[in-house]
């Protein structure tokens, strides 16, 4: 993917999740999905979930017409929709899932675009080598892609 289709791909993504944050807002008001403010919350009043939904569909339109359609992209997609279908329910769910329930979810979910053959092949350090992780990329990046996950949920 070239510059001029990676920028392509953001600004569909941009335009899907702008159209699509306002509806799933009204969705998740009506189901009755809403975060309470909370002590260590930045909102003072009841913000609706499930704001993972649109993202998903900005992820997924933009993958769909930017990405090849081979086994890592359709692993990649698998992944984000089964995060996001537990990110649904953690958010529905009243106090939310357990968060041992949640992790096991969320290595289930990154798993799947790791057997679909999406991993991190080798370390690139500056004025080093790229350092070959052979079979530990399979493990070091399901570890990688849930703690990604998990920082972006924290934000």
């Amino acid at each position: 993917m070239d510059e001029l289709e990676a920028l392509g791909a953001f600004l569909v993504a941009a335009v899907v999740a702008f159209a699509a944050t306002p509806l799933t807002a009204r969705f998740a008001c009506r189901l009755g999905v809403l975060h309470y403010p909370r002590e260590r919350d930045l909102h003072d009043r009841p913000v609706p979930g499930l704001g993972g939904l649109a993202i998903l569909a900005a992820a997924v339109v933009a993958a769909l017409l930017f990405l090849p359609a081979n086994q890592e992209t359709r692993g990649i997609v698998a992944g984000a929709i089964a995060i996001t279908l537990i990110g649904a329910v953690d958010d529905a769910k009243p106090g939310g899932l357990h968060p041992l329930v949640k992790l096991a979810g969320q290595f289930a979910a990154a798993a799947i675009p790791v057997w679909s053959e999406v991993r991190v092949e080798n370390l690139t350090l500056p004025f080093v080598d790229p350092i070959d992780l052979g079979a530990w990329g399979y493990p070091l990046t399901l570890i990688g892609v849930v703690a990604v996950m998990n920082v972006v949920n924290f934000t």
